[in-house]
């Protein structure tokens, strides 16, 4: 069986990797003998002895799978050849059938220490071939056969004292005392500990001697979990290398929220770019003493003069170096530079202009203008897709049937990685569905989150603790600021307008509230700046608008008290409440704006019992916006809730009540759920009869609205004297220029046109429309379905040319303000076709 070059290298490296674990470990032998190895066998045997007898380990390597005929004939083999040992073993490296673990089911559970990796096969089951064990076979991956030695090594070398070198140079170091040991073993010898420990530490010695220099790479070991970011990635190679040359600038930085994946993306990038560069050196920046110190290291790795106890000087040495060696092409990583001090401290040590290097900060700075640079690359949150590989990869269910369940909870987390990264790391420990830890999370929030760290990745915190902090340093600068913060953790997480600040400031607080102006943006940029810097919120400055992840604000709650989280949670609502105007045509635009922070209100509504008029009035209004934009499923528990409120503060005998009774009925009107309607509009109207009189607007919108109740199931003559006293009612109270008036001439034309008196209906659709016209404008959505329902009234008299510019020029006016998916639009455009098809 041949297996080539890997499998050689695959046996001899296992082979040092046993040597390196006897040393290791408290192992009872004397002296262990080398047998020649076979490069045409891909073998190599070791015999072990002690006192008490002779072990016999045979390592085995190839490429090919490894049947149990094979795994059997070589067991055969080794009993043959060396016969006299009181123990056998086979270790075997590369693919495996199954059947060579069951060669014997029987078998116990033991420690393997002879030639696996520690960790992997500990508790494995040992299958024996007749007096032969054969442990778990080792994969022939000589990647991670070389870092599993080298890790060996390093700890060797150091119980010696000698230097372990870089994780590269002991990689190399490693491969090259494979082929050492190969070219040494061509005779049988036999070495006591001692003399074993000396010789690996001579070669070492010796092999590292001949190691180049360059390349030179310091930054830590690869995530084999990290995904996607490919637009991030690409960016850089854009910015930093096109060709092998630098372009554009040769300093970048990535900034973004702590968390959000900033050093892993710049470390897959470092390790995706390692073959262009001579030497790649990663620094840490989080303190000053970690910049300086890792920093003048440069000196030492590149062998440079300097006095060893000048840090100062190694620092100076290695600038020069970056700043003169226009043969070497470098990367130099300053990770983590959050710390404005350490920003100073850093721009006076980077590099001057050098074709020859790159430069790349990671920092939670927004700004950095320090380091010249204007236009950081922010890093946002993964998208939902990521977020869900993610999940699937960190935890080995690609095929498990879980993607919906690691799907929703990369939406509850937001796509952070941190947060991904310690929930992966949970769900792996204790082996539960990503529903159940999903179902847990909802309940818990933070308290599970927290229950396990980051196992991958190198996060140095978890989400409770990593923005502490900055939460910290932002209370310093601002104290207003910080209560931003606090109250921006109780509102929607995304896109918040300024305005609910600005119109909203006289409901929040002594301090956050005059430190707002009305009408005046830049004092809004002025409160977010503290936390900008820190990435605690992104602005938007096109929208006027800033987010907080959601993390962010549960890490915000959790440092309050109960009773503030209340305080805050009501000063959100009354905010909310001041800034949401009345939900006419004219104010939709800022109602669109502030209605998803409506639909959060309506959270913190119910979740600490803030029953007020307040809280009513903010979700009537909210809830009216959304079913005049055809969001009926949306608004309806809102109206329930406001109802319900109403019901416990005013009693059943209020106005507000009943426009609560009101709203709610016309909901269900226009989805068609007439019967839940009418008792709630029957009891709107005794309550305004009773409490307003008959001679109130309110009252007359009653009687509107049960008539076209009555209307809509066919109860005609039910409806017609509704109808005629409330559009009487109106011009009485209102006039005849109100946009009621118009409502009521509307609703009794449609009658008329419903029961086939057209000659009655059509001068009150006119009289409608010029009045909508005058009052409300040709763009306003009630100007264009007057348009429909005279157009109607001409196609059902016969009267088609008329009627298409009508439709026509309704549709454009609801597509463009109600859009193409709202029923309004939905069903002129139903009506404009059917006339044209009856044409």
């Amino acid at each position: 069986m041949s297996g080539g070059q890997p499998a050689i290298r695959g046996y001899l490296i296992q082979t040092l990797i046993a040597l390196l674990d006897a040393l290791a470990k408290d192992r009872p032998w004397d002296y262990v003998r080398l047998e020649p190895a076979d490069p045409d066998l891909e073998k190599i045997d070791l015999l072990w002895e002690q006192a008490s007898g002779t072990r016999a380990v045979q390592v085995k390597s190839s490429q090919n799978q490894i049947g149990k005929a094979d795994a059997e004939r070589w067991a055969e083999e080794l009993e043959t050849h060396h016969g006299g040992a009181d123990e056998l073993e086979l270790v075997l490296v590369g693919p495996c059938a199954q059947s060579v673990v069951q060669l014997n089911p029987g078998g116990g559970h033991k420690v393997y220490l002879g030639g696996g990796a520690r960790g992997q096969l500990r508790g494995a089951l040992w299958a024996p071939a007749g007096r032969v064990t054969i442990p778990p076979p080792v994969p022939l991956n000589l990647d991670l056969l070389c870092q599993a030695a080298a890790h060996r090594l390093a700890l060797f070398l150091e119980s010696q004292g000698a230097s372990a070198g870089r994780a590269d140079q002991r990689e190399a170091l490693v491969r090259q005392l494979g082929w050492r040991l190969a070219q040494w073993s061509a005779e049988s010898h036999r070495l006591s500990r001692a003399e074993l420990a000396g010789l690996l530490e001579a070669w070492s010695r010796e092999e590292a001697a001949k190691l180049p220099l360059f390349p030179i790479f310091t930054a830590p070991q690869r995530n084999p979990f990290f995904t996607g970011r490919e637009a991030e990635l690409e960016w850089l190679h854009t910015r930093l290398r096109t060709a092998g040359r630098a372009v554009l600038s040769q300093t970048q930085a990535i900034s973004g929220l702590g968390g959000v994946g900033k050093t892993q993306t710049v470390l897959e990038y470092a390790h995706q770019v390692r073959g262009d560069y001579d030497a790649v050196f990663w620094i840490s920046a989080a303190s000053e003493l970690e910049l300086r110190t890792e920093y003048a290291q440069i000196a030492a790795r590149l062998g440079l003069p300097h006095d060893a106890g000048d840090a100062e000087g190694a620092m100076r040495a290695a600038r020069r170096w970056l700043e003169s060696s226009p043969d070497r092409r470098w990367l130099l990583v300053f990770d983590n530079a959050d710390d404005p001090q350490v920003l100073d401290v850093l721009q006076g040590w980077l590099p001057s202009s050098s074709p020859a290097g790159d430069i790349l900060v990671t920092s939670r700075a927004r700004v950095l203008e320090a380091l010249g640079l204007v236009s950081p690359l922010a890093l946002a949150t993964l998208p939902a897709a990521e977020s869900t590989a993610f999940l699937l990869k960190r935890t080995g269910r690609e095929q498990a049937g879980e993607v919906t369940g690691a799907a929703e909870l990369a939406r509850e987390l937001d796509g952070l990685p941190l947060a991904l990264e310690q929930a992966a790391a949970y769900v792996l420990d204790r082996d539960v569905p990503f529903a159940e830890y999903l179902a847990s999370y909802r309940r818990q929030r933070l308290a599970l989150l927290e229950q396990r760290g980051p196992q991958s990745g190198a996060y140095p915190q978890t989400v409770a603790t990593t923005w502490l902090l900055n939460f910290r340093q932002v209370g310093m600068e601002s104290a207003a600021a910080a209560e931003l913060l606090q109250l921006s953790a109780f509102l929607g997480a995304g896109a918040i307008p300024f305005e609910l600040l600005s119109a909203g400031r006289g409901e929040l607080g002594p301090t956050l509230g005059p430190a707002l102006a009305a009408d005046e943006s830049l004092s809004v940029y002025e409160l977010l700046k503290p936390l900008a810097r820190f990435s605690l919120v992104r602005v938007d400055r096109t929208e006027q608008t800033y987010s907080v992840h959601r993390l962010v604000q549960e890490v915000t709650k959790g440092q309050l008290s109960e009773v503030s989280r209340r305080a805050w949670a009501e000063r959100a609502v009354r905010g909310l409440n001041a800034a949401f105007p009345s939900p006419q045509f004219e104010n939709w635009a800022t109602c669109a704006r502030l209605a998803q922070q409506g639909l959060a209100a309506s959270e913190l509504i119910a979740t600490y019992g803030l029953q007020s008029n307040v809280s009513a009035r903010l979700l009537n209004q909210v809830a009216f916006y959304l079913a005049a934009r055809g969001q009926y499923a949306v608004a309806e528990p809102l109206y329930q809730q406001a109802l319900e409120i109403r019901r416990q503060v005013l009693g059943e005998q209020h106005p507000n009540f009943a426009q609560s009774l009101n709203a709610l009925a016309s909901l269900y009107e226009s989805t068609g759920r007439y019967e839940q309607a009418e008792p709630l509009l029957q009891q709107a109207l005794e309550i305004r009869r009773e409490v307003l009189g008959e001679q109130h607007p309110d009252f007359a919108r009653s009687l509107n609205n049960l008539a076209a109740l009555y209307d809509s199931t066919g109860r005609y003559e039910q409806a017609e004297p509704l109808y005629q006293e409330a559009l009487d009612l109106y011009r009485q109270v209102l006039g005849e220029q109100h946009p009621n008036f118009a409502l009521s001439l509307n609703n009794l034309a449609f009658l008329y046109k419903t029961t086939g008196r057209y000659e009655q209906a059509e001068p009150l659709y006119q009289q409608a429309l010029e009045i909508r016209r005058q009052v409300l404008g040709e763009q306003h959505p009630n100007f264009a379905l007057s348009l429909n329902n005279l157009a109607a009234l001409y196609s059902a008299t016969g009267r088609s040319e008329q009627a298409e510019p009508l439709y026509q020029q309704a549709l454009e006016v609801l597509r463009q303000v109600l859009g193409p998916n709202h029923p309004h639009t939905k069903l002129v455009q139903a009506n404009y076709d059917r006339a044209r098809r009856a044409r």
